[in-house]
């Protein structure tokens, strides 16, 4: 992010890394989730928050609007 001097806004928050417990607690009260990874899409539906995949295909057909 510094090298290419990237800045966020006050509503996207960098942590380090976490357990998948406390990840699952996080997705479970967000609003909505950005990913690449087809587990997080799969829990992200299961759980019935809205989700942005960030890449062209997913192995989750079943869960395109």
């Amino acid at each position: 992010m510094k090298k290419i001097d990237l800045t966020l806004n006050d509503k996207i928050m960098l942590i380090e890394p976490i357990s998948h417990l406390d990840f699952f607690v996080l997705q479970k009260h967000a609003k909505k989730i950005l990913t690449d990874s087809g587990g997080i899409q799969k829990e992200s539906f299961f759980l019935k928050v809205p989700y942005i995949t960030l890449r062209s295909e997913t192995e989750w057909n079943e869960n395109i609007n």
